[in-house]
This record gives C-alpha cells, sequence and structure tokens, in this order.
C-alpha cells in the first residue's frame, strides 16, 4: 500500500466538524498511511501540533510566526516523519502531494 504526505494550508482539518477533515479521513481509508503537514501561523486558532485524526491518518501544524517560516517549518516536519518511521527514501512506497503549485507546492518539490 501506499503512504502519502500532503501538503495544505487548510487550517479546517483540524476541526473535528468540518468536511475538509471528513475528506482526510476518507482519503486516509486509500492509504496505508495519510501525514498532512498544514501550513498555519502562530495567529491561527489552532492550539496542537500534531493530531491523529483517524486510525492511520495524521495532521501537524507548522505554527510559525510568519507564512514564509511556514514553508521551513513544513520541511522540517516532512523530514521529521522520514525520519522518524525510519523510511529509507526512494525505497519507501511514498507519495508527496500538495494543495497547490505554489508556496506548499515548492515544498513539495523541494523533498522530492
Amino acid at each position: 500500500m501506499t503512504r502519502v504526505l500532503m501538503f495544505s494550508t487548510d487550517a479546517n482539518i483540524f476541526d473535528e466538524t468540518s468536511d475538509a477533515r471528513k475528506r482526510m479521513q476518507w482519503y486516509g481509508t486509500a492509504f496505508e498511511e495519510l501525514h498532512i503537514v498544514i501550513c498555519t501561523t502562530i495567529k491561527s486558532k489552532i492550539k496542537d501540533q500534531k493530531s491523529k485524526i483517524s486510525e492511520n491518518v495524521f495532521v501537524y501544524s507548522t505554527l510559525s510566526k510568519s507564512r514564509f517560516l511556514c514553508l521551513w517549518e513544513a520541511y522540517r516536519i516532512a523530514k521529521r516523519i522520514f525520519q522518524t518511521a525510519n523510511y529509507k527514501l526512494p525505497t519507501a512506497n511514498f507519495v508527496i502531494t500538495a494543495q497547490d503549485p505554489f508556496e506548499v507546492g515548492l515544498v513539495g518539490y523541494v523533498l522530492k
């Protein structure tokens, strides 16, 4: 099965009642693991930096001081995900995806 690392800016995924969160939980049924890194700032209402929203879906918040620093923090979180799980890239079956080709897309491109 496939593991997925997703980059997003949709903080609604942290809201237990949101459609975005339900969609991510549903996406998780198609994969072995789904790791979602969400670019947020400390001004957001997000309190947790890491959350498990279903058995195999994990959400991480950057909680950065600025939108620019969010990209660096997203990169660092992704590297930590790979190291913590002892994934040996490129042998690990991992897909990297981003919500858009701009800010978070750049992080995905650099990680590839």
